[in-house]
C-alpha cells in the first residue's frame, strides 16, 4: 500500500444506537486517525448515534426509507465516488452493496458483513429474514470478501450458503475502549448498598431480557438484588410490565438509550448477557475492560469465544432463568479478577482490528504502511 490513504465506505441502515453502528463508529475514527478517508454511506442518517460522529467523517444521505430504495443512491453514489472499498453491514445492505456495486459496472470491491448467527436469525424472523440465507447463495460469491465478526456466525453462514469456510474471514469487533470514563458516578439505583446487575442492549427479544427479569426474581430469593437495563426498543412496555408483575417494580430501572454505558458497567456488580443468539458480544469486552465480571448465556456465537468457554466469565444455557439466576449469584460471591478480565479485553483493541481489517481488504503489508497507522497487527 503507498503512502496515501485509503477512500473507505461502510454502508448501513442508519445511525441507530445498536452494537453495529457503534462499532462502525469506532472504525471510521480509528481508520480517520491514520490518514484515510471514510464515508458513513446510511440509507437515512438519522438514530442515536448522529452526534457522535467522528470529526472528517462524511455523512452521505440516501434518503431510502427501505432498503430496496436505497439501490439505485447507492449506485449512483459508487459510479461517482468510486471508493477504494465498500464495507457493508447486516444482511440487507450487503445484499444491496453487491447488487448496487454491479450496477454501477463494479469498480468498487464490496466487502460484506455477518454480524448475528444467520441461521436463528432467519428463522425467527420475518419472511425477509427467511429469504436472506436463499439470497446470500446467490450473490454472497460476488463480493470481494465476506466478513464474520466471529467463528460461530462463519460456520453457521458457510453451513446456510454453502459458501467454503476458508472463504470467510473471522474479524472480531474492536469492543475494547482507548479510555475509560472517569467522570463521577452518582446514581441513588446505584447508591443502595444493594449489587447491580447491567444489562446493555436493544429491548428486542433476541437480547433474552425477560428471561433476565425472571432470573434476577428468582435470585432476589437468595440474596437483593437490582438490574439497570440500558438500551431501547419496542419490549419497554411489556418488559416493565414483567417486572411490576414479578414484584421488582423498584428493583429494575430502565434506563434508555446511554450515549456511555461504560460509566454502568464500571459501577456494576455484574454485567448479564441473556441474549438468544448474538454474533459477537461487544458489551462483555466493554464490561472486561471496565473489570467488571460477566454472566452469558452459551448462545450463537460469541460470548463462548470471548470468555474462552468460561474461563472469564461464566456461561449458561440459552432461556434458562435458574442457572442464569445461579452464574449471578456466584459471580457475586466469588468475582473474576478484575486484572484478569482487562487483560483479555485487549485482544479486541481498535488498533488491533482496524490492522486486521485493512490487511483483510488491501493485503498484509497494508496495515504495516497505513498513514499513521500502530505499525502490526497484535
Amino acid at each position: 500500500m503507498s503512502g496515501q490513504g485509503r477512500h473507505l465506505a461502510f454502508h448501513f441502515a442508519s445511525l441507530a444506537a445498536g452494537g453495529v453502528e457503534k462499532m462502525r463508529l469506532v472504525l471510521a475514527r480509528e481508520f480517520l486517525a491514520r490518514g484515510h478517508r471514510v464515508d458513513l454511506v446510511l440509507c437515512r442518517a438519522a438514530g442515536e448515534y448522529l452526534d457522535q460522529l467522528p470529526a472528517g467523517a462524511r455523512v452521505i444521505d440516501l434518503e431510502a426509507p427501505r432498503t430496496r430504495h436505497a439501490l439505485l443512491p447507492l449506485a449512483r453514489y459508487l459510479r461517482t465516488e468510486r471508493p477504494d472499498a465498500l464495507i457493508a453491514s447486516l444482511p440487507g445492505q450487503n445484499l444491496a452493496a453487491i447488487v448496487a456495486a454491479r450496477l454501477a459496472g463494479g469498480t468498487t470491491p464490496v466487502f460484506v458483513t455477518q454480524h448475528n448467527a444467520l441461521g436463528p436469525q432467519s428463522r425467527s424472523g420475518p419472511l425477509g429474514q427467511k429469504l436472506v440465507p436463499s439470497l446470500y447463495r446467490w450473490l454472497l460469491p460476488q463480493a470481494a470478501g465476506v466478513f464474520a465478526v466471529s467463528h460461530g456466525v462463519a460456520d453457521d453462514l458457510a453451513t446456510l450458503t454453502g459458501l467454503p469456510r476458508d472463504s470467510i474471514t473471522v474479524l472480531y469487533n474492536p469492543a475494547c475502549p482507548d479510555a475509560l470514563p472517569v467522570a463521577p458516578f452518582a446514581d441513588p439505583f446505584f447508591a443502595t448498598g444493594e449489587p447491580v446487575v447491567v444489562a446493555v442492549g436493544r429491548l428486542h427479544r433476541q437480547k433474552g431480557f425477560d428471561m433476565l427479569i425472571d432470573a434476577i426474581a428468582l435470585a432476589n430469593a437468595t440474596r437483593p438484588l437490582r438490574l439497570a437495563l440500558l438500551g431501547v426498543g419496542a419490549l419497554h412496555g411489556t418488559l416493565a410490565q414483567q417486572a411490576r408483575q414479578s414484584g421488582l417494580a423498584t428493583r429494575v430501572a430502565f434506563y434508555g438509550f446511554q450515549a456511555d454505558p461504560l460509566i454502568f458497567m464500571r459501577h456494576a456488580a455484574v454485567l448479564a448477557v441473556s441474549s438468544r443468539f448474538e454474533g459477537f458480544g461487544n458489551v462483555l469486552v466493554e464490561a472486561m475492560a471496565c473489570g467488571t465480571p460477566v454472566v452469558s448465556t452459551n448462545c450463537p456465537s460469541g460470548p463462548a469465544e470471548i470468555l474462552e468457554d468460561g474461563r472469564y466469565g461464566r456461561l449458561v444455557p440459552v432461556d434458562d432463568a435458574a442457572a442464569m439466576a445461579a452464574a449471578l449469584l456466584a459471580s457475586l460471591q466469588d468475582p473474576a479478577p478484575p486484572a484478569m478480565l482487562q487483560a483479555r479485553a485487549q485482544a479486541f483493541t481498535i488498533k488491533a482490528v482496524a490492522d486486521r481489517y485493512l490487511a483483510a481488504i488491501f493485503g498484509p503489508e497494508a496495515a504495516e504502511k497505513s498513514p499513521g497507522g500502530a505499525g502490526s497487527a497484535a
